[in-house]
C-alpha cells in the first residue's frame, strides 16, 4: 500500500498481503486508459494482456472488496477489511467510491449504490468527508491515517485532492 493515494496508510499492506482497494480501481483505470494507446502504436496482443489484467483486478474488487452497498477501503496484512457497514466509525471511504466510478469498476448498481453512501455518509456542509464517518481510534494494521485527530488531514476532514477525485466521478 506504500503506493497508495493517501501516503498515512502505510501499514495495510506493508507485508505484501493486503490491500489498497483506492490503489486496485486506479489500476484499473490506468489499464483501460493505456490499451487503447498500446493498439494505437500496433501493440495489440500488449494491449489485449492489459486490458485482461484490468478484468482480473476488477474481477477480485467486485469478489473482495464489496460490502453490500459499498466499497472498503481496503485489506490489512492480517484480513481484516476496513470500512465496512459492520466497523465502528470510517465506515464510508469517499475515495474509494468516487475512483469505483471513474474505473467504471464492477456494474453500474454497485456504483450507483455506491455513490449514494457517499451522499449519505460523506457530504457535510462543508464539503465532502473522505472518511464518513472519520476514524475516532487508531486500528492496528491501517496506518497514521486512524491514527490522526478525526476530521484532522486525511481521517475524515474535508481534502482538497479527494474532493476534486469525487467532484470528476460526479461529472462522469
Amino acid at each position: 500500500v506504500d503506493g497508495d493515494w493517501s501516503d498515512p496508510l502505510e501499514k495495510a499492506g506493508r507485508n505484501g498481503i493486503g490491500e489498497s482497494v483506492w490503489t486496485s480501481m486506479a489500476v484499473i483505470k490506468a489499464c483501460k486508459e493505456f490499451a487503447p494507446l498500446l493498439e494505437m502504436i500496433g501493440r495489440k496482443a500488449d494491449a489485449e494482456r492489459v486490458l485482461k489484467g484490468a478484468v482480473a483486478v476488477e474481477k477480485s474488487v467486485a469478489e473482495n472488496a464489496w460490502d453490500g452497498a459499498w466499497y472498503v477501503r481496503g485489506i490489512t496484512d492480517d484480513g481484516v477489511k476496513f470500512c465496512t457497514a459492520s466497523d465502528p466509525d470510517a465506515n464510508v471511504s469517499m475515495l474509494v467510491q468516487a475512483w469505483a466510478v471513474l474505473a467504471e469498476a464492477d456494474t453500474q448498481e454497485r456504483r450507483n449504490s455506491a455513490m449514494k453512501a457517499v451522499a449519505e455518509h460523506c457530504i457535510t456542509e462543508y464539503g465532502p468527508m473522505l472518511y464518513g464517518p472519520p476514524f475516532m481510534v487508531e486500528r492496528d494494521g491501517i496506518g497514521r491515517e486512524s491514527a490522526k485527530r478525526p476530521s484532522c488531514c486525511e481521517n475524515g476532514s474535508c481534502y482538497t485532492h479527494g474532493s476534486m477525485m469525487l467532484c470528476a466521478a460526479l461529472i462522469k
